[in-house]
């Protein structure tokens, strides 16, 4: 059992990590985030874990793109940190139906961006390619509105698909092009086919996604110790503890 000091210790670090996420993201978190966190329950450490709320192949999306967002360098990354594992809980006991259908979606919307965009699905892709979708949906999803709002762009607004990663820029039509663009734009009877649009991925799912990343690794004993420089107090480390135990007056 968790001692009075290391309860408040791991309160204190919970609490500056969802100050330290709100800080990173620009804004305030949502309400089933912070309760999640707040409440101290940690994903399972057990070597035949499976996913509760994801799939076996939506697990494997979810690990390599907060990877992709917390990678490894001279400290350990999501990964290592089984932010997976965390993000899975979260939506199986803290989300509600509509949050984590949201979620669930957004994930079969890359894998459908990918497909269209590289030909095969986002496992299948390189990781250059992994990225260069990641940051450009990160771009979409934090880039201001008119009045100076992050991420109010809606799923059904037209989107520039990314490049191939390493696909250098064309530079743009002359002025004799551009006219002749723009008459044929404004004959309908002679306007060639538009070619389809990039499959829509909403900026929302990506806020969750990156609000819950950064959550599940600085509430990590990796991102507590390493990120954080919180000095974890020896002993059992409970993540969740029955609230009779900690306030035993409480009915």
């Amino acid at each position: 059992m968790q001692t009075q000091s290391s309860r408040e210790s791991n309160d204190i670090s919970r609490r500056e990590a969802v100050k330290r996420v709100g800080a990173l993201l620009g804004g305030a978190l949502s309400a089933s985030a912070v309760s999640g966190v707040m409440s101290g329950c940690q994903p399972s450490t057990a070597p035949n874990w499976t996913p509760d709320a994801l799939s076996q192949a939506q697990n494997r999306m979810v690990t390599s793109m907060t990877e992709h967002i917390i990678p490894a360098t001279d400290t350990p990354g999501a990964k290592a940190a089984q932010v997976n594992r965390f993000i899975d809980k979260m939506l199986a006991e803290w989300y509600g139906e509509d949050e984590r259908s949201q979620f669930l979606t957004g994930l079969g919307e890359v894998d459908k961006r990918c497909r269209q965009q590289y030909g095969q699905p986002y496992l299948k892709c390189s990781e250059e390619n992994q990225f260069a979708l990641l940051e450009h949906l990160d771009q979409k999803a934090f880039e201001p509105d008119d009045e100076g709002r992050m991420g109010e762009k809606k799923s059904g607004d037209a989107e520039e698909a990314p490049a191939d990663a390493g696909e250098a820029k064309k530079g743009g039509a002359g002025r004799a092009d551009e006219a002749v663009e723009s008459a044929q734009a404004t004959d309908t009877t002679r306007a060639a086919p538009e070619s389809p649009k990039p499959a829509a991925v909403d900026p929302a799912f990506f806020r969750l996604l990156k609000e819950l990343t950064l959550l599940g690794y600085y509430t990590s004993q990796i991102g507590m110790e390493q990120e954080l420089n919180v000095t974890i107090v020896p002993g059992r480390y409970d993540g969740c503890v029955p609230l009779e135990e900690v306030r035993p007056n409480v009915a």
